[in-house]
């Protein structure tokens, strides 16, 4: 394919990792795989006990959750 790595900005977190002279040019994108993971764990969660309700606010950061009382 032509991708040739820049082993430096690979190291250092650069979001662009292909080497000046890469036929290709290779980018890192970020991502947040823990926010990723607990979003899907609610509906897996209602798969394995299908008696279990998977909630939206079940990730919800209690600062966000809604609040029934109000």
């Amino acid at each position: 394919m032509g991708v040739r790595l820049d082993l430096g900005a690979n190291g250092s977190g650069a979001r662009q990792i292909s080497h000046p002279d890469s036929a290709v040019k290779a980018l890192v994108i970020p991502t947040n795989e823990q926010w990723l993971i607990a979003r899907g764990a609610p509906g897996l969660a209602g798969q394995w006990a299908p008696e279990t309700k998977a909630r939206d606010d079940v990730i919800t950061p209690p600062s966000l959750a809604p609040n029934p009382s109000h």
